[in-house]
């Protein structure tokens, strides 16, 4: 797989203050949480193209939901295993402007998108 750029960084939750743990079985649920702040303004077409080739080749039928953290957390995509739904969303991507509010981000979309779904695997990207 092609290297994703500096805007993507991969994050396997395993911190005690989030709820973003392994569970064995079941379909996993990915959050790709994305960096949209004024920094990225410069990088949107290749971020762009490196997202959806990752959607494209995650393997199986994961539940994805699409976040950037620009100023702060925006759901563009919430979860979903329409893979079409997601590749809009990225398609549409562009920097939101100020500042990246990533750990605010990281703790909100656990908080809304992972804590209450217990029977998937939970996978931050």
């Amino acid at each position: 797989m092609q290297r994703l750029g500096a805007g993507v960084l991969v994050v396997i939750a395993a911190m005690s203050s989030l709820s973003a743990q392994w569970r064995p079985g079941g379909v996993m649920r990915i959050v790709l949480l994305v960096d949209s702040s004024s920094a990225t303004a410069a990088m949107i077409t290749p971020m762009r193209s490196a997202l959806n080739r990752l959607v494209d080749e995650l393997p199986g039928e994961p539940e994805i939901a699409f976040v950037t953290t620009g100023g702060q957390l925006r759901i563009r995509v919430p979860p979903t295993a329409d893979r079409q739904k997601v590749r809009d969303g990225v398609n549409l991507y562009a920097s939101d402007g100020g500042g990246n509010a990533f750990i605010d981000s990281l703790i909100e979309s656990d908080t809304r998108l992972l804590r209450q779904a217990r029977d998937y695997r939970s996978v931050f990207v």
